[in-house]
């Protein structure tokens, strides 16, 4: 509904992460995660560099097709931090989102021994 209560007939659509988790054998996590269109998480692990999990699928709209999602994964260390955030995080007016998610990224990477 608009302010004025009148409905705006437009179509819905979204983004979204979805993150599952679960714990391997050898102490470790394995991740898995689907991503339509949302902003990349980000993974920090101790003693390495922080991994933008850029790989995504297509967006949830109604004029596209409903097809089967693709997943990815990784083994995840004892130590990691898996950071996953909203748009409002890194997008500001006349700003490159890129860079703000680089920004964050880089804070992440101070934070993580």
């Amino acid at each position: 509904m608009s302010e004025l209560g009148q409905p705006l007939f437009l179509p819905a659509s979204g983004t979204i992460v979805h993150v599952h988790l679960s714990p391997a054998s050898d102490g470790r996590w394995r991740l898995r995660w689907s991503n339509a269109g949302h902003p990349p998480p980000l993974l920090a692990t101790p003693g390495s560099a922080v991994e933008t999990l850029a790989r995504h699928d297509v967006l949830l709209h109604p004029a596209l097709p409903a097809e089967p999602r693709t997943c990815d994964g990784r083994s995840m260390a004892p130590g990691s931090t898996l950071l996953l955030y909203t748009d409002g995080l890194v997008e500001q007016r006349h700003g490159d989102i890129e860079a703000h998610i680089d920004r964050v990224g880089r804070l992440l990477a101070a934070a993580t021994p």
